[in-house]
């Protein structure tokens, strides 16, 4: 689990790094709907994405970020974060 957790991470962190946004969206969204993918690995992912929203430079990109996390984490809010 600790593995996946990272590999997830470093996923998200290289694509913000690289400003390449539709791929960070993208990545999230994919690696969020893998069968299998543990649970607390997609939480590392969801909790580091999190704190890209407020660097990224427009609103738009804010917006499509926001709307990404709540896509995936919808109805499973509680089960994320508890």
């Amino acid at each position: 689990m600790l593995s996946t957790g990272r590999v997830l991470v470093v996923v998200v962190q290289i694509c913000f790094e690289a400003k390449n946004w539709a791929l960070l969206n993208e990545y999230i969204n994919t690696l969020c709907k893998r069968r299998g993918q543990l649970k607390q690995a997609v939480v590392k992912m969801i909790q580091e994405a999190i704190t890209y929203i407020d660097q990224l430079p427009t609103r738009e990109l804010k917006y499509e970020l926001v709307k990404t996390l709540r896509d995936v984490t919808e109805g499973k809010v509680r089960s994320f974060f508890v």
